[in-house]
């Protein structure tokens, strides 16, 4: 074979092997490893390795978990395990929504509190929890729970919203959540406990 043709064919080769990875529009979405389908071309077959959020579920039941150390301060825990969630809540009427988390498979709880300076507000999700950084993020907001035009009682009440975040189960959940509180500068950094 003459050095043309041998320069020719690798060429052709080359040409392929490249437009097969980048299109016209840049890195395809998705590629095909054995079979499967995996995003971007990067996770490996053991799955990610950065958290992937896949949902939520906010707790319809109200709780509040007394923690004297809070005081009038915002404050949260984030659980990792099944032990450690009963550990707050094994008293309460939350027991059941914990014994439904499924901790082993990527799920995990988050219980937010504050204190609101009359009896008829509630804590609220202002809007879907998201990554950000490796860290799962959110903000809670403080409402009232009865018209303006009724009378609320003038008494320092603790509030609270517990909510379940699911995480693709092969990978690793998330180990810390940032939560900003309404009214306050800072947010909260809530690691797991397990």
């Amino acid at each position: 074979m003459d050095r043309r043709k041998f320069l020719a064919g690798a060429g052709l080769s080359l040409s392929a092997t490249v437009s097969g990875c980048i299109g016209p529009d840049g890195p395809p979405v998705r590629t095909t490893k054995d079979d499967s389908e995996i995003s971007g071309g990067t996770e490996s077959d053991d799955g990610p390795d950065t958290p992937v959020l896949t949902g939520f579920d906010v707790s319809e039941q109200s709780v509040t978990v007394d923690l004297n150390d809070w005081r009038y301060e915002p404050g949260g825990v984030f659980l990792g395990s099944r032990d450690a969630a009963l550990k707050y809540f094994g008293d309460t009427t939350a027991k059941t929504y914990v014994e439904d988390t499924d901790f082993e498979n990527g799920e995990r709880l988050v219980y937010v509190r504050a204190v609101a300076r009359q009896t008829c507000y509630e804590l609220r999700l202002n809007n879907d929890p998201q990554m950000t950084d490796g860290a799962v993020s959110f903000s809670v907001g403080i409402n009232r729970t009865s018209p303006t035009d009724e009378p609320c009682g003038d008494a320092m009440t603790a509030i609270a919203t517990l909510l379940r975040l699911s995480f693709d189960p092969g990978g690793p959940p998330a180990d810390v959540v940032s939560v900003s509180v309404a009214g306050e500068s800072e947010a909260l950094r809530l690691e797991v406990e397990t």
